[in-house]
């Protein structure tokens, strides 16, 4: 065998195996487990093998066999794959069951599903191919092809096309080798060969089923290129390294001989336990850099400053995904005991026993238990590494604040910077935090040749606060992590969480913030508790989920007492707030400055209407797709919540229109951005 060829159904294996036919000469077999049709029994004699299959399921299982992987489109893959079991796998099937069953893929099915199949084919595959480039210049992807492999001389007269495969009888896709389906050749031709565009998906998916793929796929189709949002917004081309490179979308010179940029980003927020929104930035910066250094980008070497001790990036990223897994492993373990009993005991049993459980500190103690394991192993790894941190071309500070630690370091500084409300807002902080804060931002004034704003508002807070040239300062957006914050359609796991948080049945608003006077909280509750007092029939409660911070804790108790309609569930786990979020009603963030405000972005991710102020950044990160209150008012407040309650057509509006917006905001684009800017400050 010379070569593998990998794809997930539809995405234009056969019409390559049949370019390989025709045009080269080359015939082909196929690797399957499927029991309604033989494999060949000297499959592996040919050069080349199809498979849908994932990397793991490989017979040869040799790593050194080459691999091309065929990827399309992943919503017309869906499309396809749904009328091709509506009209060949399972004639007579519903179109649409079948299409939502290829996208959830439940249970590992349709291979993996489209973005495990593609993910784990990325890092397999020697090229990977866009099915859009082989339907528009097949030419071209066959001289990348002969790249890679030793072909024959091409006959390119022969090229087949659509239409002669779909009115024809091809050498691969015009018959069916399987027993079950009893149509001729040339019937079962036109079925199998259905259009060969890109693009058909915009007439053939609903609304609601565009959601669900964008929701378990999104992130994946950013990866290879493809829009994750909706018919509209341009496909964005800023893919990660590895596409670039494996893709050849943006060429990349490779020499064994160049130098790597040395980058040190200071991450002593990665100890601090609170995961607030710098923490949220760093992670996620952290997260695409590591992908760039496991794609073998060569331009780039990432370390990070912890504490006193210099971590290379992929020590530490490699402990948080095996730490990920073990967690995983672990819940799995501890929900599989909690299924055993329940099956086991009667439910007039089970129950009473499981609410002593969950009122009892068990679950708490087991939490803090893996928690302090966790921290201990990451210290452990910390303190393996020492040395002097020196060398650098670039380092990175998140947080100027921070500038203590990179203070006596030689190198160009590049300086994220989130808000000035210290000198803006100073009421909104205690004393300390505005010394610091302006402490480091007057180092960072005299030592960075670079400044990270992210967003247009605070851009322009910078440069009227301080003495800063615009073309100094890079406006890079933050996003909401679409692992994390997707619509939820598990019922189960709705209720779970309601009751973890005791939540009760009620429909709610959604507040989700530190308690603290920049965030409005105490004119929201007023709003809420005059919107009960004008609609008194009104079966709904406001919940307010977050820390303990300062400053306005005391009022909200005594504006609160007695409400059993005000709810403060403490502290939300990132794992449960894309549930409390598709849940919610509506989410209300009316805070009087946002440096650039996450929290309405993954509302809206979750298909949640936004009540918002339109103060600060918040104007650039929902725009006109929510609805907009005075923060200081809070009769407005409550007019606005009476309008979400009443209207379910305005929810619908606002939940599809901020949807489709939060779409525009990317990770991936954050960071790639940031490494532009990086490039630029070197250069």
């Amino acid at each position: 065998m010379k070569c593998w060829i990998a794809s997930f159904p539809r995405s234009g294996n056969t019409f390559f195996r049949n370019i390989l036919y025709y045009v080269y000469g080359l015939e082909s077999s196929t690797w399957h487990r499927e029991s309604t049709y033989p494999v060949d029994e000297n499959y592996d004699r040919f050069p080349f093998v199809k498979t849908h299959l994932l990397p793991r399921d490989l017979v040869p299982s040799d790593e050194n066999i080459p691999a091309i992987y065929l990827v399309r489109d992943g919503r017309d893959a869906m499309v396809s794959i749904a009328h091709h079991r509506k009209d060949i796998v399972h004639p007579g099937s519903d179109f649409t069951d079948n299409l939502r069953e290829a996208i959830v893929a439940a249970e590992g099915s349709f291979f993996g599903g489209w973005s495990r199949n593609a993910n784990e084919w990325i890092e397999r595959a020697d090229l990977i191919i866009k099915y859009e480039d082989l339907i528009r210049d097949p030419r071209s992807v066959f001289r990348r092809v002969e790249s890679l492999i030793d072909l024959p001389e091409a006959n390119w007269d022969n090229l087949p096309d659509f239409k002669s495969m779909k009115f024809g009888n091809p050498k691969y896709g015009g018959q069916t080798t399987s027993k079950t389906i009893n149509i001729s050749p040339e019937e079962f031709s036109k079925k199998f060969f259905r259009k060969g565009v890109a693009g058909s998906w915009k007439k053939e998916i609903s609304t609601d089923l565009l959601d669900l793929f964008n929701g378990l796929h999104g992130e994946t189709m950013e990866r290879l290129g493809y829009s994750k949002g909706p018919e509209g917004v341009g496909q964005n081309q800023l893919l990660d390294y590895c596409a670039m490179k494996k893709l050849e979308i943006l060429p990349i010179e490779e020499s064994e001989n160049e130098k790597k940029t040395k980058i040190l980003i200071e991450s002593n927020k990665l100890q601090v336990s609170k995961n607030d929104g710098i923490k949220r930035y760093l992670i996620q910066l952290l997260k695409g850099f590591d992908e760039v250094n496991r794609m073998g980008h060569p331009s780039f070497h990432f370390d990070l400053l912890i504490g006193n001790r210099i971590v290379p990036l992929s020590e530490y990223m490699a402990h948080i995904r095996s730490e990920s897994v073990d967690v995983k492993l672990y819940e799995k373990l501890l929900l599989g005991v909690k299924k055993t009993v329940k099956n086991l005991l009667p439910n007039g049993i089970y129950e009473p026993i499981a609410k002593v459980y969950r009122n009892s500190p068990a679950r708490s103690l087991l939490r803090q238990t893996r928690s302090k394991v966790s921290k201990k192993e990451e210290e452990e790894l910390i303190n393996k590494f020492r040395g002097e941190p020196g060398g650098y071309d670039l380092i990175h500070l998140p947080l100027p604040q921070n500038f203590r630690a990179i203070q006596n370091l030689d190198g160009n500084l590049v300086v994220t910077v989130h808000d000035i409300t210290h000198r803006i807002f100073p009421e909104y902080h205690t004393r300390q935090n505005i010394e610091q804060s302006e402490e480091g931002m007057q180092f960072c004034l005299s030592q960075a040749n670079r400044f990270l704003s992210i967003s247009e508002n605070t851009t322009s807070d910078l440069t009227k606060q301080y003495p800063v040239d615009a073309a100094r300062v890079e406006t890079v957006y933050e996003a909401a992590d679409s692992k994390t914050f997707y619509r939820n359609f598990n019922a189960h796991l709705s209720a779970e969480v309601k009751e973890k948080y005791q939540i009760g049945i009620e429909p709610y608003f959604l507040c989700l913030s530190t308690i603290e006077p920049r965030k409005n909280l105490l004119n929201t509750v007023r709003g809420f508790l005059l919107f009960k007092e004008n609609n008194p029939d009104a079966s709904i409660q406001l919940l307010i989920a977050g820390d303990k911070g300062w400053g306005s804790e005391h009022e909200l108790a005594a504006l609160t007492r007695g409400r059993p309609d005000v709810n403060f569930t403490g502290f939300i786990q990132d794992r449960d707030l894309h549930v409390l979020y598709s849940d919610a009603l509506a989410f209300c963030y009316l805070s009087h400055y946002e440096g650039f405000g996450l929290p309405p972005l993954e509302a809206m991710s979750c298909k949640t209407p936004v009540l918002h102020s339109n103060r600060s950044s918040l104007g650039e990160v929902v725009g006109s797709n929510g609805l907009i209150a005075n923060p200081d008012l809070p009769e407005d407040i409550a007019q606005n919540m009476e309008m979400l309650f009443s209207d379910a057509d305005l929810r619908a509006d606002l939940v599809q229109r901020g949807f489709e917006h939060a779409m525009r905001f990317s990770w991936r684009k954050t960071v790639f951005q940031t490494l532009e800017v990086y490039q630029k400050c070197i250069r």
